[in-house]
């Protein structure tokens, strides 16, 4: 009797886990309210031949482009941010946010579902393939490295 009930514990468990689904990366009150210290406003654009082009939104200028076949984690993030869009019915025409808060932590954000991930959570390697898209800012002299 006492492994039936646990097996039924477990099964229901389990089931529970699939119902709800995966947790979605969403905004917390704390990050929001974190100074930002750089931020970037990007359009993630697919490219006939594998490739990502990173746009920079206000600019309208190409920030990067992503070569096929590499950078997986910028590409799962993007694309799991771009199917929670599709999920809502929202389309591309708002840019995602890369920001880099005053505690150190970068995050990119979806303005359009109200989703954020802080990258740091997935190591400094994955950090550092976001943050190298936030504007550099000037030095003292006015020219950028």
């Amino acid at each position: 009797m006492p492994l039936f009930a646990i097996a039924v514990t477990l099964v229901a468990t389990i089931a529970l886990v699939f119902w709800t689904g995966t947790p979605e990366p969403s905004p917390t009150a704390e990050t929001e309210r974190l100074p930002v210290l750089a931020a970037r406003d990007v359009f993630f654009e697919d490219q006939t031949d594998g490739s990502v082009r990173v746009i920079d939104a206000q600019l309208k200028q190409q920030v990067e482009i992503i070569a096929p076949a590499s950078n997986g984690f910028l590409r799962g993030a993007v694309r799991g941010l771009v199917r929670e869009r599709k999920r809502q019915s929202i389309g591309p025409e708002v840019p995602f946010t890369i920001a880099a808060l005053a505690t150190g932590r970068v995050v990119l954000r979806d303005a359009a579902t109200a989703r954020e991930i802080d990258l740091a959570t997935f190591g400094s390697t994955n950090v550092e393939v976001f943050a190298r898209l936030l504007p550099v800012p000037a030095t003292s002299g006015g020219s950028k490295p």
